[in-house]
């Protein structure tokens, strides 16, 4: 059986690197600071090689071309390029700066914005069709189906990971695409998106996100895997006031506090402590 893999490390930037002085040339910014990551300071080699072992065992051939390096280093004196080589290949694998992976977009900044324009595309070319079964006389309930199954499903796809972090305009183009559809579905009856909603028995895209953040961290604390991202709170000697369940991470800055752990943990709070209520 064949198939893709993935392998991720945390690297120490103040020990694992070295520094080239002797390039020169128009270079990536990852590169400018003359820093690189020598092969016998990753494991991530350690593991290119073992699976480049155990593809010459079997007959196989890792295909370079589609093998890439993904690196999220948000440091500005830290920055460095990988040296990293599938062995018997001349030149280093290539560093990339957006991923597809598991069906979501990653980018070096860690940003949803390619991934909400990704689905944004693939939801607006099946919009058509919503038109063309309306005027072929589908009924409002098997359109509302064909909406749920075909354009909501592909909206809501990876929304445990974006929802936190999309922006302000992003959230309006997801929810647009919902109003379009209802429009389509209501006709001449439409009044407004509200109204629309409630006669289809359907809920704002930006309250189902929540819903299905709050469902996938309800879930992970009876998974014996994702049950270990949410540390409970510490039991003191002394009452204080507001305890939550679960302590937040601390955050330095704004891309961590909107992140998706630190915004699942916020949820579980409040989710618990409206419970006790």
């Amino acid at each position: 059986f064949i198939d893709d893999a993935t392998c991720q490390e945390l690297i120490d930037l103040n020990t694992a690197l070295a520094t080239n002085i002797d390039r020169s040339g128009p270079l990536p910014y990852w590169e400018s600071s003359g820093k690189v990551l020598p092969p016998q300071n990753s494991l991530l080699q350690t593991e290119i090689n073992k699976i480049k072992e155990i593809s010459d065992s079997r007959e196989m051939k890792l295909n370079s071309k589609k093998t890439c390096l993904f690196i999220a280093n948000f440091t500005e004196n830290h920055q460095f390029k990988p040296l990293l080589r599938i062995p018997g290949e001349i030149d280093p694998i290539e560093v990339v700066q957006e991923v597809k992976l598991l069906g979501y977009w990653l980018t070096s900044n860690m940003k949803p914005r390619i991934h909400v324009q990704y689905i944004l595309t693939i939801v607006n070319k099946r919009m058509w069709a919503m038109s063309k079964l309306k005027k072929a006389g589908v009924p409002d309930s098997d359109l509302k189906y064909f909406y749920v199954m075909k354009l909501r499903s592909v909206l809501e796809s990876a929304a445990v990971v974006y929802h936190s972090m999309i922006i302000i305009e992003d959230r309006q183009n997801i929810e647009r695409i919902q109003k379009t559809a209802v429009r389509i579905i209501m006709g001449d009856r439409y009044k407004s998106y509200e109204h629309s909603l409630l006669f289809l028995d359907l809920e704002s895209l930006h309250i189902r996100r929540e819903k299905l953040c709050l469902s996938f961290a309800l879930k992970s604390l009876k998974n014996v895997r994702f049950k270990k991202l949410f540390e409970p709170t510490p039991i003191v000697d002394y009452r204080l006031r507001n305890v939550k369940k679960f302590k937040e991470p601390q955050y330095d800055t704004s891309r961590y506090n909107n992140s998706p752990l630190v915004y699942l943990t916020r949820l579980l709070n409040n989710y618990f402590e409206a419970q006790a209520t």
